[in-house]
């Protein structure tokens, strides 16, 4: 593919990231002309942007999706509270929150009740456990209609968006929760669920709160966030491990634009070389990362081995790279990549992460035995700090003069010994009246020899 190609697809890229995240329900809408940013509306905006293309946007049908909520279950009975509710909950063995996804209701929306009823249904009943849902925004994507691709990809600081705002918002809230409850239970483990917005809002509080050190599990189901080498386990789920969600391509793609300097022509050509190597599957991990990091806090090492990521093949939001190469290759249009793309992120359910629950289920229920046990599993935040007091102070100093003593009484016995021998150098043996210098001690035990021998 050629240059010229490739920079009209970049504004099909750039449109699949601001309508990523939409529900089921939503339907193409509006049109773009080359240059132009989405609007929520039917119409077309005023031109402002370097990125040429005509792509589709989605506008909201108004009809809310059916939501679940937590249901009951005969093995948590706690009823979940708001997070800014929490701290009227009594501390327990576990702390599971859930973090709902985009537009869905709460407390936990569909997707994460089923993740946290697998897990109701796998616990043994020993210990406890109480439960709390953030109290987020989980702004509708659609809001990012309303953002031009100029600034989203060119601006050298993020643009304000009320969709990226609501994450952002989501993932203080979170850690602001996770660092007080921690400090008020501090023998308390953490449980962590979270579905597309949601797992986004876990991805950025995982590394910027020290939850890691008591972290029993963490789920993230269609995470936008996702990427190569991220620190994560995955054991279920069918997208490639290469693949990358549309939030971290954003990421990338905006920090490759900066590498190209402050002229803007530059940088849309960066945009549109890091087009084509996406294209190529060719991505470079070390960039990645580095982009990543500046652009928000990313998953600690130490919280990867209770970090569990599901993500199933060609769900458009945590797995786009293939959806780009089709596009960009002409085997698919951007609106049947859309509907598919959006009707496989809305199949996470407990079928397809059996192995993620089984493992977080096992080490929630090792936790609840122990501490149903008076014997709680400690972790890092809780290793005790060794004080000193008078009493260990005082047993240190006799047990130091202790070892004085015996070693000054063994070694007096070592030399005596040595003298009934007679083999201690410069000293005579018992008996002996005359003392004998160093240098003369063998001429002295050769003359006691030759007298023995004359008697």
């Amino acid at each position: 593919m050629n240059r010229s190609g490739a920079r009209g697809v970049l504004g099909v890229v750039m449109a699949m990231i601001t309508t990523m995240f939409c529900s089921p329900a939503a339907q193409a809408d509006a049109a773009l002309t080359p240059g132009a940013h989405v609007t929520a509306s039917v119409g077309v905006a005023a031109a402002d942007s370097r990125l040429p293309g005509t792509v589709h946007a989605l506008k909201s049908s108004g009809t809310s999706e059916a939501e679940t909520g937590a249901s009951a279950s005969v093995r948590w009975t706690s009823k979940p509270v708001p997070s800014t509710k929490a701290s009227s909950q009594p501390c327990a063995s576990l702390l599971f929150v859930g973090v709902r996804g985009s537009g869905e209701k709460a407390p936990y929306g569909t997707t994460v009740s089923k993740a946290r009823d697998a897990l109701a249904a796998r616990w043994k009943g020993h210990g406890s456990v109480r439960e709390v849902w953030l109290d987020y925004p989980a702004t509708d994507p659609h809001t990012l209609a309303d953002e031009s691709f100029t600034n989203l990809l060119l601006d050298d600081e993020f643009p304000s968006t009320k969709y990226f705002d609501s994450a952002t918002e989501g993932a203080d809230k979170l850690s602001d929760l996770l660092d007080s409850e921690g400090r008020r239970c501090p023998k308390e483990w953490t449980v962590l669920a979270g579905y597309s917005q949601g797992a986004q809002a876990i991805t950025e509080a995982l590394g910027r709160t020290s939850v890691p050190n008591r972290l029993a599990g963490a789920l993230l189901m269609g995470n936008p966030d996702r990427y190569p080498t991220q620190h994560v386990q995955s054991l279920d789920g069918t997208a490639d491990l290469s693949g990358i969600g549309m939030a971290a391509l954003l990421h990338y793609l905006r920090g490759q634009a900066r590498q190209a300097g402050s002229d803007p022509q530059e940088r849309v050509q960066s945009l549109v070389q890091t087009t084509i190597d996406l294209h190529s599957g060719n991505i470079d991990t070390a960039a990645l990362r580095k982009d990543l990091d500046e652009a928000q806090p990313q998953i600690t090492p130490e919280a990867y081995p209770q970090t569990y990521s599901v993500c199933l093949k060609d769900d458009i939001v945590c797995d786009s790279s293939g959806y780009v190469e089709k596009i960009i290759t002409m085997k698919q249009t951007w609106q049947d990549a859309l509907s598919a793309g959006s009707q496989v992120h809305h199949g996470y359910n407990p079928d397809v992460m059996p192995e993620s629950l089984d493992a977080i289920a096992a080490r929630m229920n090792t936790i609840g035995a122990a501490d149903s046990q008076g014997a709680p599993v400690p972790h890092a935040d809780q290793e005790p700090q060794r004080a000193w007091g008078p009493w260990q102070i005082l047993a240190i100093v006799g047990g130091v003069l202790v070892g004085i003593l015996i070693g000054a009484v063994l070694g007096r016995g070592k030399v005596r010994a040595a003298r009934r021998r007679g083999t201690t150098h410069g000293t005579p043996p018992r008996g002996t009246r005359h003392s004998v210098r160093p240098h003369e001690a063998r001429p002295y035990k050769d003359q006691r020899r030759r007298r023995r021998r004359a008697k």
